[in-house]
């Protein structure tokens, strides 16, 4: 349930942010493009931690 709620969560920011980037001025437009460089280099740190996670938990199907 909380993978549903933390899914849709981040759909709609991700919406927001697009919407954002398309009516925001100009002149605003870069505090816009601070938050999406911040996620753009949260990926890979995000991706390696994830991966550790699924490493670590050793769950095998036998």
């Amino acid at each position: 349930m909380s993978a549903k709620v933390f899914g849709i969560i981040i759909i709609v920011l991700a919406v927001v942010m697009g919407i954002l980037a398309s009516v925001v001025p100009v002149s605003h437009i870069m505090n816009v493009l601070l938050v999406m460089k911040f996620f753009n280099a949260m990926i890979p740190i995000l991706a390696v931690g994830a991966l550790i996670k699924y490493v670590a938990s050793g769950n095998s199907k036998e």
